[in-house]
């Protein structure tokens, strides 16, 4: 592997892998700006936070290895305790930052007091990234790569046919991006209700934990993480623990931002009550406005950072520039989105379009004024 193909992987890690410890994640724009040192800094702290939450217990302690390797130095056996796939294995003495270097990834080598242990292209991130050789069928742009097949890169505009009844509410929408449209996890073909969440201490600090109906477990550390996998009831039930949860203590960390995501979303009025997280609605700067039809919750999130969780059918404080910007910006959704989900969608922009009509209509009062 090159080195621009291996920052070319490390660019693509970074974006697709970088929910997984921030709460809002990279955008490709924002990849792309980062200098090699700080591309290598993200991809070594992100990395190890996927690869210790995939082998953490219900009770938050680390899985380890019931395999090892004895190896007999002179007339001494050792016990080596065999590396797990897809756990970076850190250096004696060395910083964190250097635990993954270049050289590691693009040309391992044996240990000289090991040299019967075997050594994988990468080791440290072989379960969460393709092969390196697939890798090399995706040198250049998407747009060159379309350019060189005879193709051109897909259109985010809604398809509207002649005389559709929404065609007034369908150029509101547009479908995100290939990048954004893909998930790491796609919405279950076989749903079970989630019935229990809590949140796990690890060494790098607390994560969620989701707990379904048959067993399985999803690591999360921001609700829009989940929104593709839950339905309104699962949020209900979430909404229900949390709140129960910290009763008698003080959110911090991930806690805090899902306990703060949970109250915008379940508990805000449809007047603005003086709430901080609603005031100075004209500064905002739409960064992106997406649909998790699954969930039926529509999410706002702004340059600034600031991510607002709303359902498609309540009513929320939004000022009507807010809304007009919101409309202008376009609702991004899934591409192929049909049915029902489409229907959703359409819905969503009409019901906001109603909302800046009856700001503008006169009170009942106002006519005897």
């Amino acid at each position: 592997m090159t080195l621009s193909q291996l920052r070319q992987y490390m660019r693509t890690y970074v974006k697709n892998q970088g929910p997984a410890m921030y709460s809002t994640g990279w955008t490709k724009a924002q990849v792309r700006k980062l200098s090699p040192e700080q591309l290598q800094e993200e991809f070594d702290k992100i990395q190890r936070v996927v690869a210790f939450t995939r082998g953490l217990k219900r009770d938050g302690s680390p899985i380890t290895s019931a395999s090892s390797k004895k190896l007999k130095t002179g007339d001494d056996a050792v016990n080596v305790e065999a590396p797990s796939p897809g756990v970076p294995q850190e250096k004696e003495g060395a910083t964190p930052s250097q635990n993954v270097s270049r050289e590691e990834v693009a040309a391992p080598s044996h240990s000289q007091d090991i040299p019967d242990t075997p050594v994988e292209v990468p080791s440290n991130i072989a379960s969460t990234a393709p092969h390196p050789a697939s890798l090399l069928k995706k040198v250049g742009t998407k747009k060159k790569r379309l350019g060189r097949k005879g193709v051109h890169p897909s259109q985010s505009t809604i398809p509207i046919e002649e005389g559709d009844p929404e065609a007034e509410h369908k150029v509101c929408l547009k479908y995100a991006s290939d990048a954004d449209s893909a998930s790491d996890d796609d919405t279950p073909v076989n749903f079970y209700a989630v019935v229990d969440w809590e949140l796990l201490p690890t060494g790098l600090g607390s994560i969620n934990a989701l707990y379904r109906l048959d067993n399985s477990r999803k690591y999360f550390t921001s609700l829009r993480e989940i929104l593709h996998l839950v339905t309104r009831a699962d949020l209900m039930t979430i909404y229900g623990r949390v709140m129960t949860f910290y009763q008698d203590k003080t959110a911090e960390g991930v806690g805090l931002v899902l306990w703060g995501d949970l109250k915008v979303l379940m508990d805000s009025p449809e007047v603005n009550d003086g709430s901080a997280v609603w005031k100075n609605q004209h500064t905002w700067s739409i960064q992106s406005w997406k649909l998790y039809s699954f969930s039926g919750v529509h999410v706002l999130e702004t340059v600034s950072g600031l991510v607002l969780h709303m359902f498609v059918d309540k009513k929320y404080p939004l000022s009507v520039s807010l809304i007009e910007r919101m409309l202008d910006h376009q609702l991004e959704i899934c591409r192929g989105t049909v049915g029902n989900e489409l229907t959703t969608a359409v819905q969503l922009i009409a019901f906001l379009k109603k909302q800046i009509s009856d700001s503008k209509r006169p009170k009942v009062h106002d006519w005897y004024c």
